[in-house]
């Protein structure tokens, strides 16, 4: 009985260490490194990780993980994500703490920040609505990106 309470014990902070794991065949998988995730969203080929150290990219059928953030140059003005969702033409829009919001095409970064019209470079919240406007909140500021 010992052996099996430490196993379970261990698997438990294991998973609190990786940050995210999710269920396949009553398997779970790790599939990023980093603690704190704050944002999830899912394109349907991809599963978006948004966490206090970056972004990860989880391809769900090959299990393959690309890492985005500031410090590896990848067009992210933040390390810092707080919000995700995928538009309707499939690009990926990701909030940051301090750097604005940021339109992924799969190709190219693009960041609206203050300089585009947001009231702040903090973006806590994230919505596409049906006509296609991404929608941002801080706080009680809700602004109309595209």
């Amino acid at each position: 009985m010992k052996g099996k309470v430490l196993c379970v014990t261990f698997i438990v902070f294991a998973a609190a260490l990786t940050g995210f794991a999710r269920a396949q065949d009553d398997v779970w998988i790790s599939s990023t490194p980093y603690a704190n995730v704050s944002a999830l969203a899912d394109d349907g080929d991809y599963l978006w990780i948004g966490s206090g150290w970056g972004l990860t990219r989880l391809h769900r059928a090959t299990g393959d993980i690309s890492f985005y953030n500031e410090r590896l140059a990848h067009g992210l003005p933040s390390v810092k994500m707080t919000a995700l969702t995928v538009d309707s033409q499939g690009n990926t829009w990701i909030g940051t703490h301090g750097g604005g919001a940021v339109k992924y095409d799969g190709t190219e970064m693009t960041v609206y920040d203050t300089s585009a019209g947001l009231p702040n470079k903090t973006v806590k919240a994230l919505a596409v609505d049906n006509e296609g406007a991404v929608w941002t909140a801080k706080q009680q500021h809700y602004i109309s990106c595209r």
